[in-house]
């Protein structure tokens, strides 16, 4: 989907009647960094607006795929403001959702005052970072992304195209990596922008949240260099996501690859927007319907990815684990423009790449993105989505070698609909074979 900084902005407004919780006289006490003499902490109801309302400015023009941060602005919001979510069909809160509510509860007024610049500051400085990249906050994470990179490029074909960028929460104990961003941005002057800088990091040294919680580092996201100032298109894989997500049970070196192989599927999708979805890739409509399609297609992209012998040939204990991320990661926001699709939806999305890869034969074969893209739009429409027939579902697939897959698909369409509709136990999908 294309989620704006805009957006997140006006979520933001909701907390903008929060009190200041820290004494002047802490900041005073504090070690400062250079040129942070005069510091002093503004009241929020005049700083969270004043602050907000420049970053609006130009946070706005470069749609991002995916953008877990707007994710967690649009929880804080609905929580601050008491709204419960009315769900029409079975959903409900995730382990994911348990681990940031844990993080969350750490918070008090001066880390929600201050979330929202944290997290936009951080994640506009990946999309001009060009230093040498590493992947965990010690890097422990780097060989594993390199040796997905270094399958993904043939896998999709795609040779060179993508720049993978971490983000991390050191970003925001940097003042030149603030100030960097709220003048390449933002168009803030350079006094200015160190002023904001060290008033951050002030804020680092008296907080006991800041910056240690995982929830400012939160992000993954595709997007182009039709919208950021490199010369390939991007890829942004956070620590906060990987911890956040290995908590849940789900092995670190799993959510990486299965994070990692979803966002390299909007890549895909980026490539054939016009020919798979009729519009080019600024103008994706901003439709639960259409956001929830393109989000279950990366899903099944990445199960795709992961489970082939030419892919990252998982094994089934980790093909299973991978299953369990992208329920973790559903939501149950049904009318929302950014709706990703439910739990049991995205887990069924995932099982059908599976699927797509363990019944073409031979194994070795790679379909084209083509190919796998009529496969799933077949099997969500008339399997997932039950809203065609199988006649009609075989009748959008070109070739006797797809109707013949999906037909194989169709035999294990009981399965599907199970893990769709959650009425197929967690214990018993990952006994399926």
């Amino acid at each position: 989907m294309k989620v704006k900084l805009l957006q997140l902005f006006a979520y933001a407004s909701c907390l903008c009647l929060l009190t200041w919780s820290c004494k002047k006289e802490a900041l005073d006490n504090v070690g400062l960094p250079p040129n942070s003499a005069n510091l002093t902490a503004p009241p929020p109801t005049q700083s969270s607006g004043a602050r907000s309302s420049r970053l609006i400015a130009k946070a706005g023009s470069i749609p991002k795929v995916d953008e877990f941060s707007d994710y967690l602005s649009k929880r804080i919001a609905r929580a601050r403001l008491n709204k419960n979510v009315v769900v029409p069909s079975q959903c409900g809160p995730t382990a994911l959702d348990k681990v940031i509510d844990k993080y969350f509860s750490k918070f008090g007024p001066l880390e929600f005052d201050w979330f929202f610049e944290y997290i936009v500051i951080n994640q506009f400085s990946t999309l001009i970072d060009v230093s040498k990249q590493y992947f965990g906050a010690n890097g422990q994470y780097t060989p594993v992304v390199v040796k997905h990179q270094k399958t993904l490029e043939p896998f999709w074909k795609m040779f060179n195209e993508i720049k993978i960028n971490g983000q991390h929460n050191s970003t925001l104990n940097s003042r030149d990596k603030i100030a960097e961003v709220l003048i390449y941005f933002f168009g803030f002057p350079t006094a200015d922008a160190y002023a904001f800088a060290n008033e951050m990091i002030a804020i680092n040294i008296i907080s006991p949240v800041f910056i240690e919680t995982p929830l400012l580092s939160f992000d993954a996201f595709a997007t182009t260099n039709e919208f950021i100032p490199l010369d390939a298109d991007l890829i942004v894989l956070s620590d906060g996501i990987i911890e956040a997500l290995s908590e849940t049970g789900i092995g670190s070196n799993v959510v990486v690859g299965g994070v990692l192989s979803h966002e390299w599927g909007h890549q895909v999708q980026f490539n054939y927007s016009k020919k798979w979805y009729g519009v080019e890739l600024g103008a994706w409509p901003s439709t639960p319907d259409f956001t929830r399609f393109t989000e279950m297609e990366a899903d099944c992209f990445s199960g795709y990815y992961l489970t082939h012998n030419k892919g990252a040939q998982y094994n089934w204990r980790q093909i299973a684990q991978f299953l369990y991320l992208f329920y973790t990661i559903g939501d149950c926001a049904f009318t929302d423009p950014g709706h990703h699709g439910t739990p049991n939806q995205r887990f069924a999305a995932s099982r059908l790449g599976f699927l797509i890869a363990e019944l073409t034969f031979p194994r070795s074969k790679v379909l084209s993105a083509d190919q796998v893209h009529e496969l799933y739009s077949a099997g969500y429409d008339h399997i997932i989505k039950n809203s065609i027939n199988l006649k009609q579902a075989l009748a959008r697939l070109k070739t006797e070698e797809l109707k013949a897959i999906f037909a194989k698909i169709v035999i294990r369409k009981t399965e599907l609909q199970s893990i769709a509709n959650g009425s197929i136990d967690k214990n018993t999908i990952e006994n399926l074979r």
